[in-house]
């Protein structure tokens, strides 16, 4: 799949005319006039003959030879024109791949005390409990309903002092928007009414289409409910964004730059994460890490194959950080988690980190960066 990036106009092949072959032909044209000359004229006239003999024959070589040389002339101008318009459509596509929006913010709350710094520690101390359903990590302070948000807000206004100033949105997947408690909880919190995102490939769309008119947003999810989410870990997840203009006008400064999303499946992984290093003229060697989640067997080997293929990350190779280990079975909020996750990493690494999740099939890859994509 990848992006659906229109196919460039091909060249028209053509080989240059052999100048020694068009010259042997030149000769033998002569020579062939010359003898059909020497047997059929019965004339006396030398000059006809000579007309016939020579001048005729090398006529229509000429003009063969002038035919050849403009048509060769005529497809290189129309070749040269395919180059030049080539260059432009790939210029626009890159442009296109290289929008970003900047992350102003963000927050993790999860089953590990310090979340980040759990699933960046050596790879002997990560916590690994692939099977095991995993509650918040709960502090002895944090009893009060939604304390949750309370630390959210308390993270996010660390980072951003101000943001609430400027604070226009906050959105939430749709399967949370039959939690009336919880939405209550945020207004409560932010006097915002609570959004849904009832399409996250349709959101990621539109906000990268219209990235220049963002208000500052914050994507807020809460999978805390033991009773809809009892087959999966518990996290709080919370990410700030909004235009590039919001830098300019007021004192929030970019963590990150989150990439377009781009949609894949397994049998096209490898093709389409070679087409988001092209059209973003990014490195593969600057990549230093891979979130992952949902991913399954197949998808796993062409992640591992493609990042082999492409020299992710160097020398140094690439670092997978396996979000299922540690939090078990995904859900389909997950997705948000890692993107989050990955964002936050910006601060500990500052180097470029990918995002590749899987959810019923579906492979949702995302890069995230340090600095805006020149």
């Amino acid at each position: 799949m990848g992006w659906i990036i229109p196919d460039l106009p091909s060249l028209q092949p053509i080989k240059r005319p052999s100048y020694l072959l068009w010259g042997i032909a030149c000769v033998l044209m002569m020579v062939m006039g010359f003898l059909l000359t020497l047997f059929l004229y019965q004339d006396n006239d030398t000059s006809l003959f000579w007309l016939f003999a020579i001048l005729v024959p090398f006529t229509l070589w000429l003009m063969m030879f002038s035919i050849r040389c403009l048509y060769y002339f005529n497809i290189q101008a129309t070749n040269n024109d395919i180059r030049q318009y080539q260059q432009y459509i790939i210029k626009e596509w890159q442009a296109w791949s290289k929008v970003q929006i900047p992350i102003f913010g963000h927050a993790i709350i999860c089953a590990e005390p310090d979340g980040l710094q759990a699933l960046t520690a050596d790879s002997i101390k990560i916590p690994l409990y692939p099977e095991k359903v995993r509650p918040l990590f709960n502090r002895p302070e944090s009893v009060k309903p939604y304390w949750f948000l309370d630390e959210v807000m308390i993270n996010l206004e660390k980072q951003c002092a101000d943001y609430r100033k400027y604070l226009a949105h906050i959105y939430l997947p749709h399967e949370l928007m039959d939690d009336d408690d919880l939405i209550d909880a945020i207004f409560q919190r932010w006097d915002l009414n609570a959004e849904p995102i009832n399409d996250y490939v349709v959101f990621m769309e539109h906000m990268y289409e219209n990235s220049e008119e963002v208000e500052l947003s914050l994507l807020l999810v809460c999978q805390y409910d033991d009773t809809a989410y009892h087959n999966h870990s518990k996290f709080i997840s919370a990410m700030l964004f909004g235009c590039e203009e919001l830098i300019g006008k007021t004192d929030l400064q970019a963590k990150a730059w989150l990439g377009r999303l781009m949609l894949s499946k397994a049998a096209d992984l490898s093709a389409d994460i070679e087409q988001l290093f092209s059209y973003n003229q990014l490195s593969p060697q600057k990549v230093k890490d891979i979130w992952i989640s949902g991913l399954n067997d197949k998808t796993r080997l062409a992640l591992t194959m493609t990042s082999y293929a492409l020299n992710l990350g160097g020398q140094r190779r690439v670092t997978f950080h396996d979000i299922d280990l540690t939090f078990a079975k995904p859900s389909k909020l997950t997705r948000y988690f890692v993107l989050t996750m990955v964002s936050s990493s910006i601060d500990k690494f500052f180097r470029e980190q990918l995002s590749v999740s899987e959810f019923q099939g579906q492979i949702y890859v995302q890069l995230i960066s340090p600095k805006k994509l020149m």
